[in-house]
Order: structure tokens, then sequence, then C-alpha cells
């Protein structure tokens, strides 16, 4: 099947497979505190449990950061994103690219880098189904409604390269299942955002945020 892929924010992204400094980390047990790298955590709906990453990987030291000052954010966001829409293991036959589902991703990675957390859950206690409602894209009613809900968001931090994240990803059932859309409620998710912040003075320096959504009635 032929796949069809919107990108509205990123624009021309192909040579960006050349930058492969992205991090990622999945949160164990529903931890946030960076504890235990490489582990998962589950989040459910109504019906089916589905993959929460959170956080993995020791600490980056500043000197690694300061590598990747010469690579815009833009272009870190479209590499990983690059690799999600073109890997094989996609199963969603098309990805739209959402302004708005964007903003909340870069603002959710900015927010743990800057904030010093690693969780679904940001300081104020709000999850990213209350979010992007918040920022105006309209879920369907069937999506968790309790401030903490999160039925879209995958979130990562510390590994190096794109590749691995998405390794991590595939590596990991939860998060596979979400990313790739290998389950109904996940492949009708086709509106999507990736995000990023890095900061030399956050546990993990590298923060990525992975989400897929679909509109009320889509």
């Amino acid at each position: 099947m032929v796949k069809k892929y919107v990108l509205k924010k990123f624009g021309l992204i192909s040579a960006l497979s050349l930058f492969s400094f992205l991090f990622i980390s999945c949160d164990g047990d529903g931890s946030s505190d960076g504890s235990s790298p490489n582990e998962t955590e589950e989040i459910s709906n109504e019906t089916e449990e589905i993959g929460n990453p959170g956080e993995s990987s020791p600490p980056l030291q500043t000197s690694q950061i300061n590598e990747f000052d010469n690579i815009s954010v833009e272009d870190r966001e479209a590499a990983l994103t690059t690799l999600i829409i073109e890997s094989a293991l996609q199963k969603r036959s098309e990805m739209q690219l959402n302004g708005t589902l964007a903003s909340v991703a870069r603002a959710r990675a900015e927010d743990m880098a800057n904030s010093g957390y690693f969780s679904h859950t940001n300081l104020d206690g709000n999850g990213p189904n209350f979010l992007v409602r918040d920022a105006g894209y309209i879920l369907p009613d069937s999506y968790g409604m309790e401030l903490d809900s999160n039925n879209i968001e995958s979130i990562a931090a510390g590994y190096e390269n794109a590749g691995d994240t998405l390794e991590a990803w595939i590596n990991s059932p939860g998060h596979r299942t979400h990313v790739f859309g290998e389950i109904p409620f996940h492949r009708e998710q086709v509106d999507f955002g990736v995000g990023f912040a890095a900061n030399p003075e956050s546990p993990y320096g590298f923060y990525w945020v992975f989400i897929s959504a679909r509109q009320k009635n889509q």
C-alpha cells in the first residue's frame, strides 16, 4: 500500500538522515525519576493498554550536548519524523503533521527539559489529553477525560541518535504499538506531532515527545 504523508511544518527533510543525534527514553513502572533506563510503563484507555514511553539512559554530559549546537530543533524533530513515517513497521497508511499537536509536543519536551522532570504528567498534574484539548485539538469523547489521562503520547530521553531512539521504541511492545499504529486504536491516529528540547542542566539532557491523535468525528 502506498503511504501518503502530509508534512506541513518541516518541509523538505530528505537530507536530515545525516543527523542522527537524537535522544529518547522510557519510563519504567510509571516512574519518571530517571532511575530505570530503558524500561516502559503501560497506560490504558477504557478497552486496551497502550505503550507509554518514559525515561532511559544515564544523564548526558554537558560536552555531549554542546556537540549538537549546530543542529536546529526543527532539524532534529524532522529527522525523527522521517524515521517514524518511513519505517517499514508503520501501519498507518497516511500520517499528517498537525500544527497543534506539534506545538504541544515541543512545549512538553521543553517543559520537561527546563523543569527537571520526566513524566507524562506535568508539574501541574496535567497529562497529554488535557493539554491537547486545552490547545484546541478536539479529541474523541472516548479518550480519557481525567487531568492526567494519556491515550496519545510517547516520551523519551537520553539516546544518542534517531536510529537508537526508534530501535528502543521497536524493542518496547507498548511503545511500538503506539508509534507504529499496530492496533486500530492507534492506527486511526493519523494526525501527529514531534517535539524536541535540550538542556545541559537537566537530568537527561535531551527530551523527545511523539503525539498521535485523531479529531473527534474524524
